[in-house]
């Protein structure tokens, strides 16, 4: 007896980025490896936008993109493979556009004040970074992993310069992109100040607030006996001037500009001065800010979401999973893994039809619970409600029998 051997594509889908900046006409994107006698053909789908299909061609088993302009982005397509009777698999493919300019390094400062030996720089990128200093005299040199800059010579030895002034680059380990930043370390200040070397947590760390946190409100009480004869002072690490202490030690955000900064945490050196014993002290505190999602670049699927299974199919068969498809289309795990889900409980045919399936409101996967007869009912509709509810998004389900 012969049997064919079925030959199909690799994997049901792919997904691939591409550079605009390195794009030309004509630009190779792949290769499948397929039989000879074979064909692969494109064809749109419901997510296929502005027919940006005409963006791509097969030439025998190689996909390239054609020429300019760019009709979406985000494209999606599906790719078949094809004999010269009919279809023998297909794949869905995803092909997103992207400014490399746009994705660079970003440091959490275009310029670093330091006053004491505790330095360290902070980048935020896709790709793994790798930190490096300008060359330099002084001894100093850099983690590239953790940004942490060091003195190869003893500290009372550099205490001799005013300062020193060192630029300090963040390398894309992928696409080589960098940013730089400028990086200050003085010393007369800490003389002036008697600033000790180690200086210890301030109370009642760590602290966490929301970038959407509102001016006034108090975030930390620095002082330790309220004693209210102390003085209190941040001596660095107040860029934009967000934050203020008043003499009740009570350290409060003044400015309602915090969403629109970057940086990731805020470390602020303070100065407690006592007025009756004429003491000085300090301490550290840092503030790490929680980022709100940006819900705006939310992509709510405009069309149902259709998934097939076979009837009969054993209970707690796997059907589908809203999650996956949100992220196929938006690309953004952080922000999909926020989302939650309820039935909108405002369409009747949901408490019916949704009753045969389980349904996780956190994974958003459906799973069988009955064994589904075609005859009774060859499917099911229903509609998801996604939160939180400035998502503007309800999303139709369609589940098939077959």
């Amino acid at each position: 007896m012969y049997i064919e051997k079925i030959f199909k594509l690799n994997k049901q889908f792919y997904e691939y980025k591409i550079d605009k900046i390195l794009l030309k006409e004509n630009f190779f994107i792949t290769k499948f490896k397929i039989k000879k006698k074979l064909i692969l053909i494109i064809n749109s789908t419901p997510l296929t936008r502005n027919n940006c299909i005409e963006n791509f061609y097969f030439k025998q088993n190689k996909l390239f993109f054609k020429n300019y302009p760019i009709l979406s982005d985000l494209c999606f397509f599906e790719i078949q493979l094809l004999n010269e009777k009919n279809l023998i698999s297909s794949s869905q493919i995803k092909i997103l556009f992207i400014n490399s300019s746009n994705i660079q390094p970003k440091f959490s400062s275009k310029i670093y004040y330091f006053y004491t030996n505790n330095i360290r720089v902070f980048a935020k990128c896709s790709n793994t970074i790798r930190y490096k200093l300008q060359t330099n005299s002084y001894g100093l040199f850099i983690n590239q992993t953790n940004g942490i800059i060091s003195f190869n010579y003893d500290l009372d030895r550099m205490k001799k310069f005013y300062q020193i002034q060192l630029l300090v680059y963040a390398i894309d380990e992928k696409t080589y992109l960098n940013d730089t930043a400028l990086i200050y370390i003085i010393f007369n200040k800490q003389k002036q100040f008697d600033i000790p070397i180690e200086i210890s947590l301030c109370p009642n760390t760590p602290i966490s607030i929301s970038d959407r946190t509102l001016s006034g409100t108090i975030i930390q009480n620095i002082d330790y006996n309220n004693n209210n004869s102390n003085h209190y002072y941040i001596l660095s690490g107040n860029k934009y001037n967000l934050f203020s202490i008043n003499n009740l030690g009570q350290l409060y955000l003044i400015s309602s500009m915090l969403n629109r900064t970057s940086e990731e945490y805020f470390e602020l050196v303070i100065m407690i001065s006592s007025s009756s014993s004429s003491s000085i002290s300090y301490c550290r505190t840092n503030i790490s800010i929680i980022r709100s999602p940006n819900w705006s670049y939310f992509n709510c699927p405009i069309i149902p979401i259709e998934w097939m299974i076979e009837e009969e199919s054993p209970i707690g068969t796997k059907i589908g999973n809203i999650k996956e498809i949100l992220l196929m289309i938006n690309n953004n795990s952080e922000l999909i893994e926020q989302i939650k889900m309820k039935l909108n409980n405002n369409n009747n045919n949901n408490n019916d039809d949704v009753k045969v399936f389980h349904f996780n409101s956190s994974t958003g996967i459906f799973i069988s619970k009955y064994r589904l007869d075609y005859e009774q009912k060859h499917f099911y509709s229903f509609s998801i409600i996604l939160e939180p509810n400035e998502l503007h998004c309800t999303l139709s389900i369609i589940i098939k029998l077959i």
